[in-house]
């Protein structure tokens, strides 16, 4: 494994004393450059961010000098990394202040901070978490599940498409479906809590809207033997619940239902009904 560690010997001050062609008059080196300075302030970010955990893990039986030190070899070759993939805004501004030109303060079309994806990345790994493929494709959710949401609706008259819609943004079109810890399926469609904690159930991380922000918190759910199972579930508890016997009356128009479930308190995320609908023209023409 090769590792790209920046030259921490060379400061921002140091500019003046690079190579002629790295200088303004070359824009190539001039960027190359930036991002080295760069790197060089993310390697020194996560240097200061280690050093300030290290406190809470003194005792720790696995700290060792060779684990810091595979630590921060790993810490330069994410800096190095971090900067070549756009980094965290610092490279653009640097560049801008070396060539004499105005200061980046709204750039369009720039790529998005490496840093902060990269983050977003390891947050939606960790929901990911507890939970498995059930279908590769859209499609494939869409031709399996329609006619067993179709037929478990039927006596109920709940609009199909908008229910699909639901199952197809609670599980992501069925690749990120509740699994317990061996790899079994939940089966559960609808995101559908069990509050009893039964035997069953299986308590996973997941995403709550409260007091205008995302919290993750730890919850259970249903588990059933299968999809029909869970449409099931899904018809009795809005049909047989006075919290949503409203919806039953709004079976005729898919937004409305969709709308009044949200004000019924279905899920917390407060574009809950908006984004099942930017999904129903996908479920209507077959994923």
């Amino acid at each position: 494994m090769s590792i790209s560690t920046p030259d921490l010997n060379l400061g921002y001050a140091d500019y003046n004393k690079l190579p002629g062609s790295v200088k303004k008059d070359d824009p190539a080196a001039l960027q190359k450059a930036a991002e080295h300075f760069e790197s060089l302030f993310i390697d020194m970010w996560l240097k200061s961010a280690r050093e300030a955990n290290q406190v809470f893990g003194k005792d720790n039986f696995m700290n060792s000098s060779e684990m810091t030190a595979h630590q921060e070899m790993l810490d330069h070759e994410m800096a190095a990394h971090l900067s070549q993939q756009g980094g965290i805004g610092l490279a653009p501004i640097i560049v801008a202040q070396l060539s004499g030109k105005p200061l980046p303060m709204n750039p369009q079309n720039t790529k998005p901070i490496a840093a902060a994806n990269l983050v977003a990345e390891q947050t939606d790994q960790a929901l990911q978490a507890g939970r498995k493929p059930a279908f590769s494709t859209p499609e494939e959710f869409v031709r399996k599940l329609k006619p067993i949401v179709a037929s478990a609706l039927a006596d109920s008259g709940l609009p199909v498409n908008a229910v699909l819609g639901q199952a197809a943004l609670e599980t992501g079109w069925g690749r990120a479906v509740i699994a317990d810890p061996q790899g079994r399926l939940s089966h559960n469609l609808f995101g559908i809590k069990d509050h009893l904690k039964s035997e069953d159930s299986i308590a996973i991380h997941s995403k709550e809207f409260e007091h205008g922000r995302w919290v993750n918190k730890q919850d259970n759910f249903r588990a059933y033997p299968d999809w029909t199972a869970s449409v099931k579930d899904y018809v009795a508890t809005i049909t047989q619940s006075p919290r949503y016997a409203h919806l039953v009356e709004k079976v005729d128009d898919a937004l409305a239902y969709l709308s009044g479930l949200q004000d019924a308190g279905y899920a917390t995320d407060p574009n809950y009904a908006e984004k099942i609908a930017s999904l129903l023209p996908r479920v209507e023409n077959g994923g």
